[in-house]
């Protein structure tokens, strides 16, 4: 077993720690697609009586493309979570891909937005190989980051994603599981752990020592097909997006689910939110289910198009399944250049 870690300044410390590891044949390129558009922070009200925020309807602040999203009920500034990332589920038309994040809002009544977690790495195959998953941080306003050398998780495996404001004045994401490390004419799979980190400003609202009674910071959940922005634009509030090409959500897309079943394969469990205690100077969690979150949402709010399983929103599965309406044919909007930050 190994560990990656990645500092904003570029070093890199690769430590062995003995462990296995498993032969397998070349893997090819990582795909790229969008990266989603950072969905602007639903404003908050807090309620004393139950010490608990109120976000608005979070439906009105779109980013681009379909999602699932889950978000913290107080102001937290961690958020930790398993999640199953399947194998030959997903398909996508040119500029778009599948995402599995962690993330969140700072303090204030902006909050600045950050998403870190999984991007799918590629279109094709159910070959752990070669359909794999790798590590990114997209922070607003700085360009988006992902650990160097960035080893790929494979598919058909549970990934322990952690995102969280460290006490040392990095935004954190790191993930834990089977990564494919390539050699000369052959690649291992090795159990590892990656890490990349981002440093904001304390301005943007992301200390995790200082206590924020309203507008405090807060950490989400996310499943989501990231689609080219130029699909997109500023709604008349200002304060997200909405869609101006028609067929973005009937384009034939689908993430979470295998052709031919629409089963939910992107499976959530052990999540937990936590904060930093600065009078015990630890860490407390959480465990996340459906009376400790402050609300989910789904984007389009259509069950046929964002699919999920299970009572419990802490451990629930997901797909996002684009088809196109009964009796039509996919229709696809028009491609554009994409931006990776």
């Amino acid at each position: 077993m190994f560990t990656i870690c990645v500092a904003t300044v570029g070093m890199i410390v690769l430590l062995a720690t003995g462990g296995s590891s498993t032969t397998i044949a070349p893997i090819q390129g990582v795909e790229r697609g969008a990266i989603p558009l950072l969905i602007d922070k639903p404003p908050e009200t807090y309620d004393e009586q139950h010490d608990r925020v109120i976000l608005a309807d979070p439906s009105a602040y779109h980013g681009s493309g379909p999602y699932r999203a889950l978000y913290s009920v107080h102001p937290d500034t961690a958020i930790q979570a398993a999640v199953k990332v399947p194998c030959a589920a997903g398909h996508f038309n040119p500029g778009e891909m599948g995402y599995i994040y962690l993330g969140g809002w700072g303090a204030s009544t902006t909050g600045f937005a950050v998403d870190a977690g999984l991007q799918k790495g590629s279109n094709v195959s159910g070959d752990p190989r070669v359909d794999v998953y790798h590590l990114i941080m997209n922070y607003q306003g700085k360009p988006w980051a992902e650990p160097s050398p960035n080893y790929l998780f494979a598919c058909g495996q549970v990934v322990t994603l952690t995102f969280q404001s460290d006490t040392d004045g990095l935004l954190r994401l790191s993930g834990s599981g089977l990564v494919v490390v390539p050699g000369n004419g052959t690649a291992t799979m090795e159990p590892a752990v990656e890490t990349v980190t981002m440093a904001p400003r304390w301005s943007d609202g992301w200390d995790p020592k200082k206590s924020y009674p309203q507008n405090g910071p807060l950490v989400k959940r996310m499943v989501t097909i990231g689609q080219p922005p130029c699909w997109f634009e500023r709604n008349t509030t200002g304060r997200g997006w909405q869609a101006k090409q028609p067929g973005w959500d009937q384009d034939g897309a689908y993430f979470g689910h295998v052709a031919g079943d629409i089963t939910p394969l992107i499976q959530w469990s052990k999540s937990r939110v936590g904060h930093f205690d600065k009078n015990l100077g630890l860490w407390k969690w959480v465990p996340i289910q459906s009376s400790s979150v402050q609300r989910v949402d789904s984007y389009p709010d259509d069950r046929s198009r964002v699919k999920t399983n299970g009572d419990d929103t802490g451990d629930e599965a997901v797909a996002i399944d684009l088809h196109p309406n009964p009796g039509t044919h996919p229709v696809i909007p028009t491609p554009c250049p994409l931006d990776h930050g």
